[in-house]
């Protein structure tokens, strides 16, 4: 029961964070002073980048194939809110 509950939670944000699947780059707060910024990568070239940092400078990068692998990756962080996005 429980764990329907969270997938249910889980599909939904990551629905709503499709919604920036067309923008060409997209922040997000995700909760404890931690916000990531995914966008094409600049190191591999028809592959996205999802750039993890904090009120220090970046912290860490993940680079994936596709933008909705980033989005479920991110949608695991419960409080992920949009900052900005650039169409």
């Amino acid at each position: 029961m429980l764990l329907e509950k969270y997938a249910r939670q889980y599909d939904k944000q990551y629905k709503k964070l499709l919604r920036y699947i067309n923008c060409t780059a997209v922040s997000f707060d995700l909760g404890n002073g931690l916000r990531c910024i995914v966008s094409p990568c600049a190191k591999q070239p028809g592959r996205y980048q999802c750039t993890f940092y904090d009120n220090k400078g970046p912290l860490s990068d993940i680079i994936r194939d596709k933008k909705e692998e980033i989005f479920r990756e991110i949608v695991l962080y419960d409080k992920t809110k949009l900052i900005d996005m650039i169409e």
